[in-house]
């Protein structure tokens, strides 16, 4: 089952009995939610620093 978080619209998975155990305003369905952003944020910084090294060893190559 899809869901998204409520703060920056994350998508992420759940099984279907999920909200038995993380219910609607629960604290830990905020502190999971909170983890699924912590999470998809540092896998973007990272593929942005990966990109960024890539093009500046490419932009290297044409120039050298």
């Amino acid at each position: 089952m899809e869901r998204q978080t409520s703060r920056f619209a994350v998508n992420y998975y759940v099984p279907p009995d999920f909200e038995k155990s993380y219910p609607l305003g629960s604290l830990e369905l905020s502190r999971l939610e909170r983890q699924v952003e912590e999470e998809f944020i540092a896998n973007l910084q990272h593929n942005c620093y990966r990109e960024r090294s890539h093009r500046k060893c490419f932009v290297s190559a044409i120039f050298y």
